[in-house]
């Protein structure tokens, strides 16, 4: 494969990856700061049962602890989030599956969603949808149209619904409704160049507040001049 000049698309990918890590660390900043009150509380118990001699109330110290795994198990997750877009610009063309992508964009950014009123929906295929892309300016692409969302949504719900439609995986998002002004705006400089350089094809022009995205199963990227 040729080298890529990524453009533009590179100054774009490094400001979403920047986004992530900032979100991704802000929900870590919570856990942490959920297992201290929990930890302190159990801290608490155990002076009032050494100093007051009072009984050590079992039942809550095991709520406690049952709240702290919790927490952690919730930040782990999160972590592994953060590691997967880190090896996502490993390699600028690889095997992926499309879904697990699909996903996990669908899912890193809630906390931004929720505050602003907007939920997600995923519809993925029931057994993996293998193409050859780029993994992080795919999760890019996504994000943009996500982004466009929540700065014009609120209380609303948008779904990502991803088929396998032989030689590519179509990715259709809707719920846009709202945003419909800037969806018509001219498609950014970085995705125009992605949907080159990767041979993907990102439609505006079906239902109002729809997007579909077709992702190749081959790589389908253009020679560079």
């Amino acid at each position: 494969m040729a080298e890529v000049d990524w453009g533009e698309s590179a100054t774009a990918g490094l400001a979403f990856f920047g986004k992530m890590s900032a979100c991704i660390s802000h929900d870590i900043k919570n856990y942490l700061a959920i297992i201290n009150e929990k930890a302190g509380l159990c801290g608490d118990l155990l002076m009032i049962a050494e100093q007051k001699g009072r009984p050590l109330d079992q039942d809550m110290v095991k709520e406690l602890a049952q709240n702290i795994i919790k927490q952690v198990k919730r930040a782990d997750q999160v972590v592994k989030n953060l590691n997967r877009i880190a090896h996502s610009v490993d390699t600028p063309c690889c095997t992926v599956d499309l879904d697990g992508i699909v996903a996990l964009i669908a899912v890193i950014p809630e906390r931004l969603l929720s505050a602003k009123g907007l939920r997600v929906k995923t519809n993925l295929p029931t057994s993996p949808l293998q193409v050859e892309s780029n993994p992080f300016f795919l999760m890019y692409i996504m994000y943009y149209f996500i982004d466009i969302a929540m700065s014009a949504s609120n209380n609303g719900e948008m779904q990502i619904d991803l088929k396998d439609v032989g030689d590519a995986g179509k990715i259709t998002i809707s719920g846009l409704s709202d945003a419909k002004g800037r969806l018509a705006e001219t498609m950014p400089t970085p995705i125009s160049v992605l949907e080159d350089k990767l041979g993907i094809t990102v439609d505006l022009e079906g239902n109002e507040g729809e997007v579909v995205i077709r992702v190749p199963k081959a790589f389908g990227s253009k020679e560079v001049d």
